[in-house]
């Protein structure tokens, strides 16, 4: 009794010190305005707002006027607060008057503000008491566990237990366990809770039938089953490795790369029957996740990662053991994502210009031409070895394109209608005329290869390339019906449609077509047909 007194007084004494605040407040709030009241309207800028305001506000002065009306505004809260008439708080009261209204002011505050909390902690109790329901606990071999809001509830979780033992065991189970339900009132939001807890327990129970495992679950399918969490995910990370090896010949160096499993691949806690055999954690996944895989994948580098990854004889022996492998597919999908770096290159542009240094139809490269080259990074994805897309995500300009400037003759070709030696120097190894092989239809001179050739007059080539016996040749027109032919060149120096004049180099000497040695074939012929070239030109 005495506690409930003490915390009423406590109460009344809040409301009390409230009351005296409000009061107060009121009090100093009306002297308060006059005084700010005053000291805006001495302001500039509200004097001429109370100017333009005039015609509409009262004539006598403003500042008296909102204090008026704050004074009577203040006064109304006071009667309100207390009962009084207004008109008792227009003068100063004494202390003894105010300590009365204040008094009076917590009674009535208090007595507006004890029905109002009575009422809404009862609509809160009423609110909350809808959720209490009648419900049962669970007692397993005497210790509460758990509670159910029906028995049959706890029968289905225990029919569930049994079961699930029985699949594991393949024989009947017979819970050792007493279990008994005990009427109860309980929140029942909290319900859906305690299914998890019950079925826990009860599988402790059967202790003597299952023990707790670890299982490889593939979109919530158990596919096998180790006593190792840490077994199962290190042949779960092997089968990452293999892929991102797999697919890692083109990934750009020093970049991350990701790789994941497509399928909700998870390693979850688990049971199995106490007298189960407990298999090679490793052989079985090769058995039914590596081998199928190997069959069906067309990706031979991820083949070569899976058998150095893995047992590879285990892999074969699954193989052979299971000709269904490859129908099977792919039991786990795997993404990799990874940056690809290449590079582009753009084409350059050729300037030509004109040279009355080279003769018509040569040309000459000043500055040669380079492509431009750019390095892409691109970010491929990349499922079971096989690319489904990309994105670029970086360029960088590495060169820029340099330009190829060539100079073109324009200078005539000048035919002098006398022929100049071919070569420098040399002995001639076969003359002009018949000899045992047949009829010879020129000169050969005998010089190393790799030695200038020089147009023997001005004019216009008309084949540079390779003929027959004649291994690489070049033939000019001179114009006034002759035409000279240099043959079994090591290169050439001219080519189809360039002009030429006398002296010109246009290639070097060589052995190529039918020869035996390094030597030039010198023709010269008339309207078509072959002259001996030494009534032309010298021996030496």
């Amino acid at each position: 009794m005495q506690e409930t007194q003490s915390k009423s007084n406590v109460f009344f004494k809040i409301l009390n010190r409230i009351a005296i605040f409000l009061y107060t407040v009121g009090c100093y709030t009306y002297n308060g305005t006059v005084f700010v009241l005053k000291k805006l309207y001495r302001m500039t800028g509200l004097r001429s707002l109370f100017k333009y305001l005039g015609p509409v506000l009262p004539k006598d002065n403003l500042p008296q006027f909102f204090s008026h009306s704050i004074k009577n505004t203040v006064h109304r809260i006071l009667s309100m607060l207390t009962g009084a008439s207004a008109s008792v708080f227009e003068d100063t009261l004494s202390p003894k008057a105010k300590k009365k209204y204040a008094l009076i002011a917590t009674k009535r505050v208090a007595a507006f503000l004890i029905p109002v909390v009575i009422m809404c902690s009862a609509t809160v109790f009423v609110i909350r008491l809808q959720d209490y329901i009648s419900a049962f606990n669970v007692v397993i071999n005497g210790d509460v566990i758990a509670t159910v809001e029906e028995p049959q509830d706890f029968h289905n979780i225990e029919s569930y237990v049994a079961n699930y033992v029985q699949s594991l065991t393949g024989k009947e189970y017979k819970p050792d366990y007493n279990a008994s339900l005990r009427a109860t009132v309980a929140y029942g939001p909290s319900l859906t809770d305690e299914e998890e807890t019950i079925r826990d327990r009860l599988l402790k129970e059967a202790d003597d039938q299952i023990v707790q495992s670890y299982g490889l679950y593939v979109d919530g399918n158990l596919v096998m089953t180790n006593s190792s969490k840490e077994t199962l995910d290190g042949l779960l990370d092997g089968l990452k490795t293999a892929y991102l090896e797999g697919t890692g010949k083109n990934a750009a160096d020093g970049d991350e790369r990701t790789v994941a499993f497509i399928q909700d691949v998870t390693v979850q806690p688990t049971y199995v029957s106490a007298t189960a055999t407990q298999t090679n954690a490793e052989d079985e996944f090769i058995d039914k996740i590596v081998s199928p895989i190997a069959a069906s994948t067309s990706d031979k580098n991820i083949t070569n990662e899976l058998l150095s990854n893995f047992n590879e004889t285990k892999i074969y022996e699954a193989l052979n053991t299971n000709p269904n492998a490859k129908a099977m597919g792919m039991p786990i999908s795997v993404k990799v994502v990874q940056n690809e770096e290449y590079k582009t290159y753009q084409s350059y542009k050729t300037e030509r210009l004109p040279d009355a240094s080279l003769t018509k139809g040569a040309t000459k490269v000043v500055q040669k031409g380079s492509k431009g080259v750019t390095k892409v990074v691109d970010e491929v994805y990349i499922i079971d070895g096989k690319e489904v897309s990309r994105a670029t995500i970086s360029k960088t300009v590495v060169s820029e394109p340099v330009k190829q400037i060539e100079h073109y003759g324009t200078k005539v070709s000048v035919t002098t209608g006398k022929f100049k030696r071919p070569v420098s120097g040399g002995s001639i190894t076969s003359y002009y005329g018949y000899r045992r092989s047949g009829f010879h239809t020129g000169i050969d001179i005998a010089r190393p290869t790799g030695t200038k050739i020089y147009a023997a007059d001005g004019g216009t080539v008309t084949f540079a390339g390779r003929s027959g016996g004649y291994g690489l040749l070049i033939k000019i027109d001179h114009g006034n019906g002759y035409s000279t032919y240099y043959a079994h060149c090591s290169a050439l120096s001219v080519k189809k449609g360039q002009q030429v004049n006398k002296g010109d180099v246009i290639g070097k000497v060589g052995s190529t077509g039918n020869s035996t040695g390094s030597h030039l074939h010198f023709e010269v012929r008339l309207h078509g047909n072959t002259k001996n070239p030494l009534n032309y030109v010298s021996s030496r």
